[in-house]
């Protein structure tokens, strides 16, 4: 098989075989969108999208970024995503605009609490799919969070250094490993502490890197560091 990496290159910089590079690899991006049905929208819109994401994976990727179809997957994805997000925030507006008269009725604090909760519900919605990539389940976190303070803050310590380097967040959230020899070698963490609270700290990262304010307001990060109370 041609080298990936050569072929990416190439059709950077050459919309003839960006073109064929497209058509070369349309199963992998109709298997991307085949795994990520979220929107009502036609299968042709949607591959569409799908294509889009994937030129402009090919037109950002660098080597440093990982494997290149798992950028690719990636890039999908999060378009996928955002289409999904945009269209739920239109179908919120127009059933606002309908029921206009009763939304007159309601108080400031009550629309907020509302939109509140439909903006954690597709949240939650979003949330579940990325972590379950991980074999996390959101309601989890809670049982697998440590119940010491002094754990949580080394586990929210241990996923800042994560999130802060390249090489290792692209291994987590790309790869989906956890880079341990190098963050205990590095920083002398605990390997004992990262393989037992391992999946909670990927899922700090996969929640704080993602765009989820009201999620991460529950799970709060300590970015100066955690190790010290």
């Amino acid at each position: 098989m041609e080298d990936i990496v050569a072929l990416v290159n190439e059709a950077q910089n050459d919309s003839s075989k960006l073109s064929n590079l497209i058509e070369k690899f349309l199963p992998f991006i109709k298997s991307c969108v085949a795994k990520e049905r979220m929107t009502k929208q036609s299968q042709d819109d949607v591959l569409t999208l799908a294509m889009l994401a994937f030129t402009e994976s090919v037109k950002t990727y660098r080597p440093e970024k990982g494997q290149f179809f798992a950028y690719a997957q990636t890039s999908i994805r999060n378009r996928l995503i955002d289409d999904y997000r945009n269209e739920r925030k239109q179908y919120k507006y127009e059933v606002y605009s309908e029921e206009s008269p009763i939304l007159e009725n309601m108080s400031i604090d009550a629309f907020r609490l509302l939109t509140e909760r439909e903006a954690l519900q597709v949240e939650i919605e979003e949330a579940e799919q990325v972590l379950a990539a991980f074999n996390i389940i959101l309601e989890e976190i809670p049982m697998i969070c440590p119940k010491q303070k002094r754990t949580r803050a080394r586990c929210e310590y241990i996923a800042a250094l994560i999130l802060d380097n390249d090489k290792w967040r692209n291994e987590l959230l790309l790869k989906n490993r956890m880079p341990k020899s190098d963050i205990c070698r590095e920083y002398g963490v605990s390997e004992k502490v990262l393989e037992k609270f391992r999946k909670y700290i990927a899922a700090l990262c996969l929640v704080q890197s993602g765009d989820y304010p009201i999620l991460q307001a529950f799970l709060p990060m300590n970015w100066k560091g955690g190790v010290e109370e």
